[in-house]
């Protein structure tokens, strides 16, 4: 959280480093958070556009398998990892930064969606990294 009387060398480290813990389950399953949090969120970074800084805000990467299930999956199916893939409406969760980066202007919003993800589906591994 923005700690009062930081300086503005200090901003990064007074910060939200996140969204919080990553919930399990199917993402389209997981309610959003109220728009409280997203208020959090602007209220943040107006602050930081008063103190000139620019904010650059990073969609959440797509949650894979729960636990480690994922890394189990694709250790199964060494020769058929994209087996494992999940669709994308399952594996993008819902992002309260979008939500509140859409609100405040001045704030650039990072997604990366389509980097993870192909016509639909979020494979585990990518090049040779899982994801």
């Amino acid at each position: 959280m923005f700690v009062a009387g930081c300086h503005r060398l200090e901003a990064l480290r007074c910060l939200p480093s996140g969204t919080g813990p990553r919930p399990s389950g199917p993402a389209s399953q997981i309610a959003p958070p109220t728009t409280v949090a997203a208020a959090g969120f602007e209220e943040y970074w107006n602050r930081l556009k008063r103190a000139g800084l620019a904010v650059l805000a990073i969609r959440d990467n797509p949650m894979m398998l729960p636990g480690d299930q994922t890394r189990g999956c694709v250790a199964e199916r060494p020769n058929d990892p994209d087996s494992c893939s999940r669709r994308q409406q399952d594996a993008v969760p819902f992002d309260v930064q979008v939500e509140a980066a859409h609100s405040v202007p001045t704030v650039t919003l990072v997604d990366l969606t389509d980097s993870f993800c192909v016509n639909g589906r979020c494979p585990p591994v990518i090049g040779d990294l899982l994801v």
